[in-house]
Formats: structure tokens, C-alpha cells, sequence
């Protein structure tokens, strides 16, 4: 966007919308919570907020607000995705860790084991 040229308040309005905690924000506590809990990077969140921070490069660099519009609509859907995009892949990971570990012979000796009372089972009478 050349110097001369300003966004008008309601394309600053949506730019806080976007960026706020109740948007930005809330992606980035729960791309965190999703990368602290797994102990893994969260590659899904940083690639969809990095997305996100080219369409605000074009905002900023836009030269007329039917632009500024759609890249920012864009900007949003990459944050939205940041979110629900990385909690899926961490509950996912979460399940089929648990199924391998329900389906897992050890565990199924364990419960074998653990789950019969062997003291009372009586001998059979040959």
C-alpha cells in the first residue's frame, strides 16, 4: 500500500477482529496446549499461522479494500484451522495411542492375570 493511502476504520476494525484473543488468541493457547501435552512440534498450527501472516502481509500491502477483505477472510480461516486443525491431530494421535495400548497383548495378560482370582479356583477332581 502506498504511503499516501489509509485503510478505512472498518478494515482496522476486522484487522482487531482477526487478531484478537478471541480469534488469534484463543488458536494460539490451543496450538500450545495441543504441542505442551503431545511433547511434539505442532507443524499443522505454525504452517496454518504462517499462511495466516502472508494474507496479513497483503493486507497491509493491498491496494484497494475488496482486497483487504478477502485476504483477510483468509488470514481468519487459517487461524481457525490453526485451531481445530491441530486438536484434531492431537486427539487423534491420543486415540490410536490408547487402542494400540487396549488391543496390546501385554495388557490383555495383565487383565487376565489381575482379574481372576487364581487362589480360589478350585483343582479339578481327577
Amino acid at each position: 500500500m502506498a504511503a499516501d493511502k489509509s485503510h478505512s476504520d472498518l478494515v482496522l476494525e476486522k484487522i482487531r477482529d482477526v487478531l484478537s484473543d478471541d480469534n488469534y488468541g484463543f488458536a494460539t493457547a490451543v496450538v500450545t496446549y495441543c504441542e505442551t501435552m503431545s511433547l511434539t512440534l505442532n507443524y499443522i498450527g505454525m504452517s496454518e499461522f504462517r499462511d495466516a501472516l502472508t494474507h496479513i502481509q497483503r493486507v497491509v500491502n493491498a491496494e484497494n479494500e475488496t482486497i483487504v477483505a478477502e485476504e483477510l477472510n483468509s488470514a481468519y480461516e487459517h487461524i481457525r484451522r490453526a485451531a481445530v486443525e491441530s486438536y484434531q491431530d492431537y486427539v487423534e494421535k491420543q486415540f490410536f495411542d490408547l487402542e494400540r495400548r487396549i488391543k496390546s497383548p501385554l495388557l490383555y495378560l495383565y487383565k487376565v492375570s489381575y482379574t481372576h482370582d487364581w487362589k480360589n479356583i478350585k483343582k479339578s477332581e481327577d
